[in-house]
């Protein structure tokens, strides 16, 4: 999903000066549903594109609602809102599907995103530089690395007192 709608962005970037992302992620969806239709159906279809629809629409709005002087805690808001903005799209198909609501998405949303940036732009490098020597194999450690740490992080707050709500 992620691949074609990166795609479609960079062709939409290509040939106009001003791209439309809602008209961005229809696109990448409509070339997803066409190759599989059946994809409309498939939960993990529905959360990401509820969620990066929640993210476009709502974290602009969210974000505006505090505007904190301090550059370390307006990247916390940043990164907040975006998880809030998310979970806003995303929570009835999760509660309908899942039957439980995570209490601490915000916490592991500040974990994922700057994780997964790293993870995206690590993989990335680490394809374009795989005929070289040395680099690949220091960059797949670190890669590793970088996801272990993720996983172990979710992991704990998974562990938290009452971390999920369940039986909704």
């Amino acid at each position: 999903r992620a691949a074609v709608m990166f795609s479609i962005v960079i062709i939409g970037k290509a040939y106009a000066k001003n791209v439309n992302t809602y008209n961005i992620l229809a696109v990448s969806a409509f070339v997803l549903l066409v190759y599989r239709p059946f994809l409309l159906f498939d939960i993990g279809f529905q959360l990401s594109y509820l969620g990066l629809f929640g993210i476009l629409f709502f974290q602009p709005k969210l974000e505006k609602i505090w505007l904190p002087g301090n550059e370390l805690l307006w990247k916390f808001w940043q990164l907040t809102s975006t998880g809030i903005a998310a979970q806003l799209t995303t929570l009835p198909i999760s509660v309908y599907t899942f039957h439980q609501f995570p209490i601490y998405f915000w916490l592991s949303g500040l974990i994922v995103i700057p994780a997964s940036t790293i993870i995206l732009y690590g993989g990335i490098t680490l394809f374009l530089s795989s005929g070289l020597p040395l680099i690949p194999h220091y960059l797949g450690i670190i890669l590793t690395k970088v996801i272990w740490l993720t996983n172990s992080s979710l992991q704990l707050i998974q562990q938290l007192p009452c971390s999920v709500i369940d039986d909704i």
